[in-house]
C-alpha cells in the first residue's frame, strides 16, 4: 500500500474533472 500513490491518484482524478 502506497501512500504517495493514493495521493497521485486523487491529484489526477482532480485534474481529469
Amino acid at each position: 500500500m502506497d501512500a504517495d500513490n493514493q495521493y497521485q491518484w486523487m491529484f489526477i482524478l482532480h485534474q481529469l474533472h
